[in-house]
């Protein structure tokens, strides 16, 4: 005799669904990390701070300024400094005159690894929680 099985492909939604998810995960990491550089950018000024440490807070403009941006279509993510603090790359790379006080690159390469893992460890639970829905 036959087996009947009952298939039916969801694949186009499916799909959908695991990038949002993907896309919820990235978003969530990415502002993880923000918030540690915004720490980081929260020590009072005096003193000025040391070469190689983040630039200690003035204003609060630089720290406002830190923010990350999410293309869902594309699944990327950049975390930087928007227009209002032009002269972030001054502190985070130094000048002829300045020494680097890096607040940045700092905190994505010590937060990256971790959010890769994150960010793994939720898509594949997403996908398994997604394929046993119908």
């Amino acid at each position: 005799g036959y087996v009947m099985a009952d298939l039916k492909w969801y694949g186009g939604r499916r799909s959908w669904e695991v990038r949002q998810a993907i896309g919820d995960i990235m978003s969530a990491c990415a502002a993880h990390i923000v918030r540690k550089i915004k720490a980081d950018l929260n020590t009072p000024y005096p003193p000025p701070s040391s070469p190689h440490e983040a630039p200690h807070k003035r204003t609060g403009n630089l720290r406002a300024s830190v923010d990350y941006w999410l293309n869902r279509k594309t699944l990327e993510v950049d975390i930087g400094v928007n227009i209002n603090a032009p002269y972030w790359q001054y502190l985070e790379f130094g000048t002829v005159n300045m020494a680097p006080r890096p607040f940045l690159r700092t905190n994505i390469v010590r937060n990256a690894m971790a959010a890769q893992r994150r960010i793994e460890r939720e898509a594949a639970k997403a996908q398994r929680r997604l394929t046993k829905q119908k």
